[in-house]
C-alpha cells in the first residue's frame, strides 16, 4: 500500500528574496569593518586599524552564514516540491 504525503509550501517558500536579511547585514559590517581598518593604518592608530579587521571578518562570516542558510532553505524547497509531485 503506497503512502503519499503531501507537505503544504508557504506562499514564503515559494517567492525568491533577493538578498538574505542576515547576508545583507554581513556585508554592511565588512564594509565598516574595511572603513575602520583603514582609516585606523591611515591614522597610525593600530587599535583602530585591529578593531576594523575584526569587524571585516565578522561580517564576512556572517555574510557566509546567511549564503549557507538561503542555500539550505533552497535545497529544502526543492525536497518539498519533489515530495509534493
Amino acid at each position: 500500500m503506497a503512502c503519499h504525503v503531501r507537505i503544504p509550501l508557504t506562499e514564503s517558500m515559494n517567492k525568491e528574496k533577493p538578498m538574505r536579511q542576515q547576508e545583507a547585514q554581513g556585508k554592511v559590517k565588512k564594509a565598516k569593518g574595511k572603513v575602520k581598518e583603514a582609516v585606523g593604518i591611515l591614522a597610525g592608530n593600530k587599535k583602530l586599524e585591529r578593531e576594523g579587521a575584526v569587524q571585516r571578518t565578522e561580517g564576512a562570516a556572517q555574510e557566509g552564514l546567511g549564503k549557507a542558510r538561503d542555500k539550505v532553505g533552497k535545497v529544502l524547497t526543492n525536497i518539498g516540491h519533489a515530495i509534493s509531485k
